[in-house]
Formats: C-alpha cells, structure tokens, sequence
C-alpha cells in the first residue's frame, strides 16, 4: 500500500512545503540525451534533436553543453569583456568619443549605422543557413516507440474537434476486438506464462503448479477426477447424483460464501475480508465472481436445446455420471448466471457500505441468518448485525434478482453445475470441453492455468516479471507521481469556492488519507524473504488438483496474516479492470500490468507520463468525491445525517454529472476532475522547463499540450462496440477549456460546445 502524501509530507501541516517540493522535485534538460522527469532524479541516456519547424536536421546537444547554458557562474564567464582585438562597435566608439564629441559625432553616427547594417545583414544571412531553433525534439527509445503507438490508433483524417477518440483511436478501434489495456493485461501474462514454462529461472512451487496443469499425465487425471469428486460432496454439491442417505444439503447462498471465502472460487462473487482503516473492525467486501476471467471465451454454452443436452452430458460421462434433468430450466438458469456475471465485469462502479442486518432486510428471499451464514465461513473473524458489508449496486440488484425468480433448489443444481463445468476441463486434461483443441486453444488452457496458479499463490505466478519491471527506483518514481497529482488535487479542493467549508474540511480530510494500491509488500521484492514467506505452501511435487486444493487450504489458514491481501492473494492485474477506487478504503487500486507503454513510461516527456498514467490515476482519485464517495467517511460508514447539507455543496457540480450518451451510465464528475488535477500538474512541469515544445520525431506537427490529450485518449483505445472508451475519451474533453484552446475548436463544434461542466477550472 503507498500512501500518496508519502513522497511529500503530511498535510496534517497543510503542506507548507508544497511549492518549493515541487520546484526542487525534478529537472528538465532542454537539449541534453533527454529530459528528466519532475518525479525521478535520474534518466536512462537518449537524444534530444533540436530542429526548426518539422525538419529532421538536428543540432544534437550534450549534457555539458546544456550545464554550461544554465549554469550561472559559466554564464558569467561566457560574457565577461571581449579582448581589445574582438570588441564590437560600440566599444570603439566609447573609446575615442572623449573630448572629439563635437567633431567626431557625425561620423560616428554613420559609423554606426553602417554596424547595424552589416549585423543585420550577417544575421539574415547566418538565419538562411542555420534556422532559428523554435522546438525541441524527443528521439529517446520511449519517444520514439511512443510515437509509434500514437500513429498506429489513430485516424488523422478524423477532426479532433468533431471527435477526439475517432481521432486518437480511430485505426485502433476499426481493427482490434479488445482494448489497449486487455491487450497490456495479455502481454504481462504472456510474460509470466514463457517464465513459469522456464523452471529454472521462476519459483519452483508456481512453476511446478503450472507444469501439472499444462501437461497432466493419465494417472495425474485419474488422481485428479477423484479428487474433484470429494471436494464437490464436501461442498454439498451433489448433483448430478443424488444426495447420500442422511447428507444435508446446502442453502444456496451457504454454497456460494463458501466457495468465495475458503476457497477463492466463487462463481457469482468473491469476497474479501478486510480491516476497517480507522477502527481495524473487519468488513465484508463481495466482488465480482470468477465467470467472467478476461480469458473466457464468450460463447462457449451451445444456443440449442439439443447441442447444450450433448454439451452437459459429455461432462458427466467423464465423471461416470448420468440423471435425468429439464435441459430447458438449466439452460435458462445458467444463461441468467453468465448474464449477471457480465453485466457486474463491464463495470459495477458505486460500491455501497451497508450494514450486515440491512442487507439481510435488503433481500426479503433470505432469512435471517446470513449474519450466521458469514460467520460460519469467515472464522476466527466474527461480525455483528451492525458490521459493515460492501457491495457493488448492480451485484446486489442482480443476487436479489436470481433468488427471487428461482427455487434454492434449481439455483444449488445450477451451482454444481457450473461448478463442474468450470474446473473439469482442466483437471480432466480436456481442452475440447471448454477451448477446443486448436493452437489457439493451447494458450487459452495456459491462461487459465495462471489463473489457477495466481488464486492459489498470490504474485508468486509472476514473480520474475514482477521483480524485473518494478525495482526500487521505478517504484519510487510513480509514488512520486502520485504523490505530486495528489498534492495538486489537495489544492484545488482547498482553493475551491463552490464548497461550504464543512463539505471542503471532509472532501481534504479523505484526500489526506488517499491510498494508492500499486505495489505488493516490499519483502516480496526480496528473493529470500519471498521463499520464507512461501515456506508453508505445499511443494506442488503431486498431481495438479490435489496440489491446487492443498494450496487453497494453506491460503485460508493465512486470511488473518498481515500479507493476505498485499502478498499471498495480489495478482499481477485486477480481476475486473485496470484502475479501479474502493470506496471503503480510500485507495485507487492500479494493476501493475498496465504500468507498461501507451500507459506509462520510465522515460517520457511530460506529456506522456502526466497525460497516460497521470490521468487514469487522477480519476480515481477523484472519486473520493463523486457521487458515492462524498458521502462515505473514514471509516466507511454512510454519512446519512449530513446527505441533504452536503448533497447542497454539490448541487451546482450535479447538473453535469452523466454523459449525454444514453447509452452509456458515465458519471462525469470524477473524469472532468481527474482531468483538470493532472492537468494543471503537467502545467506546473512544462512552467519549470524550459523546453516546453518537446515534440516526437515524426509527429512533430503536434505541440506537448495536443500530445498530452493524445496520450490519454490513445490509451483508452478499444473496440469499435466500446461505447464507454469513447465517452471516458470525449466526455471530459468536451467539459475542458484548455482541450478546445489546445486543438483551436470552433465554438459549438462537437468537441467545443458552449456549455461545459467544470470542477475546478473556470469555463468562461
């Protein structure tokens, strides 16, 4: 976890040294190998080609030359008196005019202008040969390559100021069927996949755990199968077989919390047990379940009746299996499970703190013992009826949903079912079940076996990658970043007039305690602290499933240890998304995935850094205040008895808080915020850098400022039925002064129109 104030101090102080941090944060060279970030105190070696207009002559500058331009003493130096052989004009004249002023002064007068005359005359001359340098041009491998991507999304014959995603995305989106983000998401595993296939150079027990998923033996399938069909009956999952004589059977919901708490397999939702910051008390966090993994294929379940009745009974034979079931009710059933699950992944934004009573009365199909229903899984933690209990909007809608229309007892047939047709495939060895049996179909089944391997062992399946692309200094550097943008967000909250001051002291005192969810514990950055820390795990010398089963029961043992939720259960990407805010907890959560190009660079000019990462960052930092986190408190409790007052605050900023784009549910408001607190962060930058034109070779039509916006849009870059990459791209735009003056829109077009919504920033 990084605090975000960490790099700057607290603001307990109110942040005294603010500005002067910021000043002394960082350097910028303006003709050396290449600029130094604001938040890094050393760069790798590129070029800066200083070039006029778009000509690709350059006059290549070293870092000597640029410390002699800026250092005082050398620049005193460089204009000390001229010896009497080099002294201008001007000089000579002061030399001779003592006591000749009367006589000499007219020709002295035409003496001169003839100076000034041939001055002029060398300086237009010397201009012909040597233009005047009016820019500066980045050539660094990260420039260069972010060029590239730039030229690869967008579509220059789109208007930027009819619309900036067509523009910044409009090659991309015509071509890709999945976003720039899924495509940094896919290359990190891929990653992770070819180290976990080297044994030697990754941890044995990951790569042990992943070799026996990948590439079973028969006896290992044997052994598998027998395995999978205790771990079903000890789960109350009976069907498609009848319950043994005496067996009790499971509510429904007792069956989902068990498989989401003990097990990290939860097919509706997940859940996580968490510590209230302020209190310590814990809270029970649902999250979105395990049907909707990034890797799925979407259509897998057959459309007719009689290939689906084929695709059901394929499964059971292989677990010498056979009943008699209503293919038509199952079908229906599953289909409502796939939906819900889809619906929640493509985003369930507002996560509500309630209470575990209220959620109980909430759901008028339960009785009331979910409290009991918790407790029996979430041992030694216990709740009360009044501990807290998060849960996304839509989530929630969708459980009430599925046990009001359905029967428990139609449901716990489903959830066997589902059950079985998640995991058999793979512990079957039976890829034509699920994938096919392509080449294709081969790195799908490795896909998932990471999942598998990351649910059971945290950050362990991407140990190298993790190690190699974050060290300390790369670490150090984007909490820097965050720590300035969230600095600039303090002040322009503090510096806002359309808050009263009771609404201004709560929205500082959560910005003050934002949180910043990057990095897994730094002892996992220590090989040998790392393989202490794993001791305890099994060492994945068996078959797969019986290796798998013994990590998740090591897992459950450790769900009250410090680095359950920073080590053993982080994965190198969300499950759902890229950035996402826990409203809870106060902390933007940022997958280490996507600290890769078009997102983030190591080495990039302001516009990269600020305008990707910077931005993404800033936007979830914003939701602190949006529609659902100006009303949650430290301790994540519903501020019920302030709703009205503080609703008021905010009133003039609701007017503007959804897209216009039916289509899409957009909240604004942390996107237009986001935008501005970024924004005025890379102003600061580009106002103690002197090279403020920094432009990319073969791009160099476009100003730092246009690239800024470049930069943000092209990372949102996705498919062409993404409606909500292209509103998180136009929206806040559209609401931006500086973006219309950037690109010189026209009043009223698309990109410009008259009204716009500001947060921080005035329009007028």
């Amino acid at each position: 976890m990084t605090d975000a104030m960490t790099e700057y101090g607290s603001r307990d102080t109110k942040f005294q040294t603010t500005r002067d941090q910021r000043t002394t944060s960082s350097s910028r060279t303006t003709g050396s190998n290449q600029r130094q970030r604001d938040h890094q105190s050393s760069r790798s070696q590129g070029k800066l080609s200083t070039v006029q207009g778009s000509s690709s002559s350059a006059v290549v500058l070293s870092t000597a030359q640029e410390d002699s331009a800026t250092t005082p003493s050398k620049t005193a130096e460089s204009v000390s008196a001229p010896p009497p052989s080099q002294r201008t004009c001007s000089s000579a004249y002061s030399r001779q005019a003592n006591g000749l002023s009367t006589l000499v002064l007219p020709l002295l007068t035409v003496f001169v202008g003839i100076c000034v005359v041939v001055v002029t005359a060398l300086v237009a001359a010397m201009s012909t040969e040597a233009p005047m340098l009016a820019h500066a041009v980045c050539t660094s491998h990260d420039c260069m390559l972010h060029a590239q991507l730039l030229r690869m999304a967008s579509n220059a014959s789109v208007d930027p100021c009819d619309d900036f995603y067509a523009f910044s995305c409009g090659s991309w989106e015509s071509h890709e069927k999945r976003s720039r983000i899924d495509d940094l998401v896919a290359e990190v595993s891929n990653v992770a996949i070819g180290s976990l296939r080297s044994k030697s150079r990754s941890s044995k027990k990951a790569a042990k755990l992943f070799g026996a998923c990948t590439q079973p033996s028969k006896s290992d399938v044997e052994s598998n199968l027998k395995l999978f069909k205790e771990l079903r009956r000890n789960l109350s999952m009976f069907w498609p077989e009848a319950p043994p004589r005496g067996a009790a059977t499971a509510h429904p919901m007792d069956m989902l919390l068990n498989l989401a708490i003990n097990w990290r397999m939860g097919l509706l939702f997940q859940a996580r047990i968490l510590l209230s910051p302020v209190s310590g008390t814990p809270v029970f966090v649902f999250t979105p379940g395990t049907l909707s993994s990034r890797w799925r294929p979407e259509d897998v379940m057959p459309e007719s009746e009689a290939e689906y009745k084929s695709y059901v009974r394929k499964h059971l034979e292989i677990l010498n299996a056979s009943t008699s079931f209503s293919i038509s009710a199952l079908k229906a059933l599953q289909s409502h499970f796939v939906s819900m699950s889809l619906d929640v992944a493509r985003g369930d934004p507002y996560h509500v703190p309630l209470n575990i009573a209220s959620l109980a009365a909430s759901w008028p199909w339960h009785d009331t013992w979910l409290l009991e229903l918790i407790n029996k899984h979430s041992k030694p933690y216990l709740f009360g009826a009044d501990s807290p209990v998060v849960i996304g909007s839509k989530l929630f809608e969708n459980i009430d949903v599925l046990f009001t229309k359905h029967s428990d007892r139609a449901i716990a047939e489903a959830i066997s079912w589902m059950f079985i047709e998640e995991h058999l495939w793979i512990v079957a060895g039976r890829s034509d079940l699920r994938v096919g049996t392509s080449e294709k179909s081969g790195r799908l089944v490795e896909r998932a076996c990471l999942d598998y391997v990351s649910s059971s062992l945290g950050l362990l399946a991407a140990e190298d990658y993790v190690r190699n692309e974050y060290p300390a200094r790369t670490r150090k550097r984007v909490n820097s970043l965050v720590g300035q943008i969230t600095l600039t967000f303090y002040d322009s909250v503090e510096s806002a007039t359309w808050l009263d001051l009771d609404a201004k002291n709560m929205a500082l005192a959560k910005i003050r305690k934002l949180k910043a969810k990057i990095w897994p514990a730094t002892q996992f950055f220590d090989q040998n602290a790392t393989k202490e820390l794993y001791e305890k795990f099994p060492d994945m010398t068996g078959p797969f499933f019986g290796s798998f089963v013994q990590s998740l029961r090591t897992l459950r043992g450790l769900l009250t240890d410090a680095h359950f939720d920073d080590l053993y259960t982080m994965q190198i990407a969300l499950p759902h998304g890229s950035f996402d805010f826990d409203y809870c907890f106060n902390q933007a959560l940022v997958s280490m995935a996507v600290l890769k190009a078009p997102v983030y660079y190591f080495d990039g000019t302001d516009a990269m850094i600020y305008g990707g990462f910077g931005t993404l960052y800033a936007q979830e930092g914003a939701k602190t205040m949006d529609l659902l986190g100006r009303v949650i408190d430290a301790d994540c409790q519903l501020i019920v008895k302030d709703w009205q007052r503080i609703y008021y605050s905010y009133k003039e900023k609701m007017a503007c808080v959804y897209t216009k784009d039916t289509r899409v549910d957009l909240e604004v408001f942390p996107l237009v915020a986001g935008l501005e607190i970024t924004y005025r962060t890379f102003l600061d930058a580009l106002r103690r850098h002197s090279d403020s034109s920094l432009r990319l070779e073969s791009l160099e039509q476009y100003t730092e400022k246009q690239l800024f916006f470049m930069t943000y849009c092209s990372a949102l870059c996705s498919s062409h039925t993404d409606l909500d990459a292209r509103e998180r791209c136009n929206a806040p735009l559209k609401n931006f002064k500086a973006f219309a003056k950037a690109y010189n829109c026209s009043p009223d077009t698309p990109m410009n129109p008259q009204h716009k919504c500001a947060v921080f920033t005035t329009q007028k």
